[in-house]
């Protein structure tokens, strides 16, 4: 597979999890978020730290994600990913 294929059918995979697997609103918890991300634990918090992904909010004594705030991570992942193949395929 040439890297033209494996970026679209990259894209295409995190679109599906966007779409199908996290729901649209609400909150969701770590546990909950991982079994849709290709990414651990230590990742998230590591990557919440260093303001990559969206932070937490503590509901009494819970943590949990913002929804939108995750699918508007993912989105700018995609979008990323579709400008990184659009620019290799002009150069093609």
């Amino acid at each position: 597979m040439n890297l033209k294929c494996h970026i679209q059918q990259t894209s295409k995979t995190v679109e599906s999890v966007i779409q199908a697997h996290l729901p649209q609103a609400g909150y969701i918890s770590l546990k909950e978020m991982l079994e849709h991300l290709p990414i651990k634990r230590s990742t998230v918090w590591k990557w919440v730290k260093t303001e990559k992904f969206p932070s937490p909010v503590k509901i009494h004594t819970l943590t949990r994600w913002r929804v939108e705030e995750v699918h508007a991570w993912l989105a700018q992942f995609t979008n990323e990913a579709h400008q990184k193949q659009e620019h290799h395929s002009d150069g093609e």
